[in-house]
Formats: structure tokens, sequence, C-alpha cells
């Protein structure tokens, strides 16, 4: 089952386009090992098992931030109080000292923001993307006109993943950059692939499955991250939402408005869009 984006044109080229899928199959006789999400779960498996890949693992920079900010507090602290121990044995072992506790504390300091601001209208989120996309120009580009006549269209390469695979369920976050987007020539672009087990295509048309998809527009301006993000849910063959009383909606959207500045994000506005669908099966 191919997954595509249609009327991909009506995209600005500054926008940054993100989607995140997430699948689960009600038939117990299917569990996570029968399904995958191609080729990005490929990818991702490579990238854990150290082998070359078109992707490599992101490295978080907040820890060293965070350990420099330390450091420099303390030298701080030197310069206004003891200017003269400033170039001392003692101050530079102390500011580098602070500087290896720093980063080590960012950990419990990231996990403890992340557990109690979840349910604010302002959160400290966790990083969205664990891998990104290397170019590698040619071989790139062979890549991509061999796709288009695999697949009979045009095929696009996120940017930024990241790939969660439980028992049974698996989510997908894929981004992609406006450069990405003006690449694109055609009306409609596949994004990837769920390949199911031949065996289980019964039990998984008996038994249905969940699916959910969220596309999220952005503009970005210096630090800041203007999003619009839309939501939408098939149960089996009904197509809706589940609000905020785990109650379905049928052939609803949520929509969302946040701004991001780095991990925080800031929600803005929610609502209810009826009568309107974006998954087309």
């Amino acid at each position: 089952m191919d997954i595509e984006i249609q009327n991909i044109s009506a995209l600005h080229k500054r926008n940054f386009l993100a989607v995140s899928f997430f699948v689960y199959p009600y038939s117990r006789k299917i569990n996570a090992e029968h399904y995958e999400f191609l080729p990005y779960e490929d990818y991702a498996n490579v990238v854990a098992e150290g082998k070359k890949s078109p992707y490599f693992i992101m490295k978080d920079s907040s820890p060293k931030i965070f350990g420099f900010l330390l450091g420099l507090l303390i030298a701080g602290v030197f310069f206004m109080f003891q200017p003269a121990l400033l170039a001392s044995v003692e101050a530079i072992v102390s500011v580098i000292g602070a500087y290896a506790i720093g980063k080590e504390l960012w950990v419990d300091i990231d996990h403890g923001l992340r557990h109690f601001t979840k349910k604010w209208s302002v959160s400290w989120r966790p990083a969205t993307y664990s891998l990104e996309r290397e170019d590698f120009g040619t071989v790139a580009r062979f890549y991509k006109f061999a796709r288009k006549k695999r697949y009979g269209m045009e095929t696009i390469l996120a940017s930024f993943i990241d790939f969660t695979g439980h028992s049974n369920a698996k989510v997908l976050d894929l981004c992609y950059t406006p450069e990405d987007l003006s690449r694109l020539q055609g009306s409609a672009v596949r994004l990837m692939t769920i390949e199911i087990n031949p065996e289980k295509l019964k039990a998984l048309k008996d038994d249905g499955h969940f699916f959910s998809t969220k596309i999220t527009l952005t503009r970005k301006f210096l630090f800041f991250q203007f999003n619009r993000e839309y939501f939408q849910c098939l149960d089996g063959n009904n197509i809706g939402i589940i609000d905020q009383s785990e109650k379905w909606l049928p052939k609803n959207i949520l929509y969302r408005r946040t701004i991001n500045i780095r991990r925080l994000k800031f929600y803005i506005t929610k609502k209810m869009l009826p009568a309107m669908t974006l998954i087309e099966q």
C-alpha cells in the first residue's frame, strides 16, 4: 500500500512539511513484524546496526549548550568577585568542572521539564527526529530517477525521520524542507509504502486497523517556528477524529496552531473542522 500526498504543488516553497503516521492492527494475529514502513524502517534498522545508510544519527547539542552556559556562569562569578583568580588553575578547573557537570545535569532537567509541562499550554517537548538524510550528489539523482521508474510517480525522501516500533504498533515521523519540496514537479508524490505479509492480509481485512496521520505546515523566522497542524484518523473504513472525551467524530479534522522555540512549544488555538477529509482510501 503506497502512501501519497495529492496537490503537493499547492504547498508554498517556504513551508516545511512534516507528516506523521501511526498504525495499529486490530487482529491479534498481526503484530509489528508482519508489516513494514518502507523504506524508512529499513534505513532506521541499518543505522542501528552501524552500517552505511542515507541517514545518520542526529546529536543533541542541548547538554553541551547547558554545560557551556553553566561554565560561563561560574566564569562570570569569578570575574565579578575574584577577577584576579580568573586565570588561575582553580578557576579553570571550576569552569571545566561546571561544564562537565552541566552536561550530565541536563539529562535530569530535560526529563523533569518534559514530565511537568506535558499538560500545560506551554510545554517542553522531546526531540522529534533522530535521523538526518545525507545526500550523496550524483548517486542521489540516480536513486530519484530509478524510483520514479519503479513506482510510476515521483517519490520524495524525507530530510529528517524518526521511527518507533512497538510490539503491535508503529510510528513514523517525516520532515521535508523547502528545498525538498521545490524539487517536485508533479501534483502528487509518493511518501512511502506500507508492506504487509500476504499471509496476514485476510486477518487485516476482516478485523481492520487504526491509522492516523498528522500533517504540519511550518514557517520559520529566526528561532520561531509557526505551525499549522492537521490530524485525522482511519478506524477500519471510517474516516474521522477522536476528541478530548474519546468520542469519535466522523469526517472531522483536528486543527491546531502552535509556535515552537526549539523544543519549547506554545499551544495557541485548537478546534475541529467538520465535514472535511484529510485521508482518501
